[in-house]
Order: structure tokens, then sequence, then C-alpha cells
């Protein structure tokens, strides 16, 4: 059974970003739960042409949710970061690349947010891949030649 860790003894930094970007899409998620946005989001789907919009909507939302709390607890990181960019990038492909940079403001619906969260997730997904290749956390080079 893998370790539940909200956070590790030497990654408190990225530690404490992988909490606030899985509380704000976690909060997103149950928002779309609880107001009925889940239709929207498969007409959204089902006009780009995906095949059954209403069952990638829900799977998606999962993700938004259930997905992100792993990611909370330290569970699956690497796969389900994946899964979250893989889905930010899908995004920004299809609709918030051509509505340009910025979300409010100089323009509407861009593609801004979407940027900052890939790369959180990424950098998220990055140090567990790094932590996992180094045992314990104890890294320690090897001397250079002829030093004591």
């Amino acid at each position: 059974m893998p370790k539940v860790q909200l956070v590790r003894r030497g990654h408190v930094p990225i530690d404490v970003v992988k909490l606030v970007v899985c509380a704000i899409m976690f909060t997103h998620g149950i928002h779309r739960y609880l107001y009925g946005e889940l239709p929207g989001l498969a007409d959204a789907l089902q006009h780009f042409g995906f095949p059954i919009p209403l069952v990638l909507a829900h799977l998606i939302n999962l993700a938004e949710t259930g997905g992100v709390l792993l990611i909370a607890l330290g569970l699956f990181v690497r796969i389900m970061c994946a899964v979250m960019v893989i889905i930010f990038a899908t995004g920004i492909a299809l609709i918030h690349w051509q509505l340009g940079f910025f979300i409010l403001g100089p323009g509407e619906g861009g593609w801004e947010f979407s940027a900052l969260l890939i790369t959180c997730f990424t950098a998220v997904a990055m140090d567990y891949g790094l932590s996992s290749l180094r045992p314990n956390n104890s890294f320690k080079p090897k001397p250079l030649r002829g030093s004591a």
C-alpha cells in the first residue's frame, strides 16, 4: 500500500504548491457537481466531436475532484498530474488559445490560468519523480579524486 503523505520532509515548498493547486481544482470540480454544470461540459465536448461526451465529462470532473485528492495525499501523483496536464492542455488547444492569453482584464477566457495549472502539476510530478530516485531524499555527491 502506498504511503499517504500530505507534506514530505525536504519538499515543503512544492508540497504547499501541490496542496493549494489541488484545493483550487477540487473546489472547481465540486462546484460543477453542485451546480449541475456537467451537461454543459458534455455539450462542449460533443461540439468538438468527442465520443460519449457525458461519460467523458464525468471522468474529467472525477479527475478534478477525486484525482486531485489522490495527488494531495501523495498517491499516484505522477499519473494523476499527467491526467490533469492533458485535461488543461486540451482545454487550451480547443478553447482558450483562440481567446488570447489573458483570462481577465485585457482579454477574457484566455489560457494564462491553464498554463499556470499545467506548470504546477508538472512541477509536482517532476518533484515526485526526483524524490523516488533518491532513497530517503539523501543525495550525496561522490568526493572529487584526490580529496580526503
